[in-house]
């Protein structure tokens, strides 16, 4: 029997998953476009608020703001269409995400910084790229810089992150 997902009380969480066996879940930018699409549609439907994301070769990162039954909600949706495209796409079949996604409450300002720099820092530590600033994550917005791909998805994760205060006790 698997553990119950432990709600969070602010609401915010780090979520990721990664592909069976460490599978690639991307192997190009179309794929890449297309998941970051899916991101949009899904996440405006389940009211979700994207505060970071990165997307790597083989796995994925999100810093959500929403009740944890919707982000549950988002995620299987995603998945499954992502999985359903990407399979046809590329003339294969079976999962494509290891196990369900995992998730970790952020109950502190302290640990809303060190999640959104671990997003970050994440590319730049697997080797993909040799700075934060990498094209399939939100970095550069929040350093702003208006060139990124996800400008034209509209996610707005500084925006929505310097209203969070996570901790209501002023912490």
């Amino acid at each position: 029997m698997r553990a119950a997902r432990r709600p969070c009380e602010t609401n915010v969480y780090h979520v990721f998953a990664r592909g069976v066996g460490r599978q690639l879940i991307f192997e190009d930018e179309e794929d890449r476009l297309l998941f970051l699409d899916l991101m949009s549609r899904f996440s405006t439907r389940d009211g979700i608020s994207f505060l970071a994301w990165a997307l790597m070769d083989n796995h994925i990162h999100f810093l959500l703001k929403a009740p944890l039954p919707a982000i549950s909600k988002f995620m299987s949706r995603l998945e499954s269409a992502y999985a359903t495209a990407f399979n046809a796409r590329h003339d294969r079949v079976g999962h494509l995400f290891q196990g369900r996604f995992g998730s970790q409450g952020i109950d502190s300002d302290r640990h809303l910084l060190a999640a959104v720099r671990y997003i970050h820092q994440n590319p730049v530590k697997a080797g993909v790229s040799s700075g934060c600033f990498y094209r399939w994550s939100s970095y550069d917005e929040y350093v702003g810089s208006p060139a990124s791909v996800r400008h034209r998805h509209g996610f707005g994760a500084v925006r929505e992150s310097r209203r969070i205060r996570v901790v209501s006790r002023g912490g």
